[in-house]
């Protein structure tokens, strides 16, 4: 049986990591506009 001598390093910045801060800042972003849903509606047209 052949020895397995290759070892695999843990990346700190895999796909998975991008992918759930993505995720993270989408659901960030709803609560946020969730607490503030009104206040950010009557801000909308103060933009244009």
């Amino acid at each position: 049986m052949a020895r397995h001598t290759e070892r695999h390093r843990m990346n700190l910045f895999t796909p998975d990591l991008y992918r759930n801060f993505g995720i993270g800042f989408i659901a960030g972003a709803l609560v946020v506009a969730a607490s503030n849903g009104e206040a950010l509606l009557a801000a909308i047209p103060a933009l244009f």
